[in-house]
């Protein structure tokens, strides 16, 4: 395992202690073709198969346009933290604060319990 592989498990374990995450993921790959490589669904694939997620009730959250790209190629949907750089970029819900996406997630939960 080369240098940047140890760097980033070591960072992936310090969150999921910190933050009790289930699993990270990432994508190694350079080429924009791959599967893995967002807008490509193939992360959000592999942890709605891990976990046993219903994608359509599931969401993802980021800030470019790829990620609101993988969350509509793998049918979950979007929330985007806005930023300056980001006005033009289509999402299902914009937000400027973990207290808006708890907000939304809370609202989520009590539609599909």
């Amino acid at each position: 395992m080369n240098r940047t592989h140890v760097f980033l498990d070591s960072l992936h374990s310090y969150y999921q202690k910190k933050y009790s995450l289930d699993a990270v993921f990432f994508c190694p790959f350079a080429s924009h073709d791959h599967q893995m490589k967002k807008p490509n669904p193939g992360m959000v694939l592999d942890a709605a198969k891990q976990f046993k997620l219903s994608l359509s009730q599931s969401f993802f959250l980021g800030d470019t346009d790829r990620d609101t790209g993988v969350a509509e190629n793998s049918g979950c949907q979007s929330i985007l933290w806005e930023r300056a750089y980001n006005q033009s970029v289509k999402a299902d819900y914009r937000v400027n604060s973990l207290a808006e996406v708890y907000s939304i997630l809370q609202k989520a939960l009590l539609k599909n319990p």
